[in-house]
């Protein structure tokens, strides 16, 4: 089972138009085990606006997987 744990570092910096594609592109950060079977995963989000050349948004995602 895989829980949202939180965000960090969430910066707005583009205002996304409506109709607008975007593009969400994500990079591995860190991996954690922690105890009792728990596995801490941090990426990075990088949403994109198709013909910006800044993002819409970049956001640390934390995920708590149970295994």
């Amino acid at each position: 089972m895989i829980t949202n744990y939180g965000l960090n570092r969430v910066r707005f910096i583009n205002p996304v138009s409506v109709g607008s594609r975007i593009r969400d592109r994500i990079v591995l950060l860190d991996v954690k085990e922690q105890k009792e079977g728990r596995i801490l995963v941090t990426t990075t989000h990088t949403i994109e606006i198709e013909g910006e050349t800044k993002p819409a948004c970049v956001a640390e995602f934390i995920a708590m997987i149970f295994v």
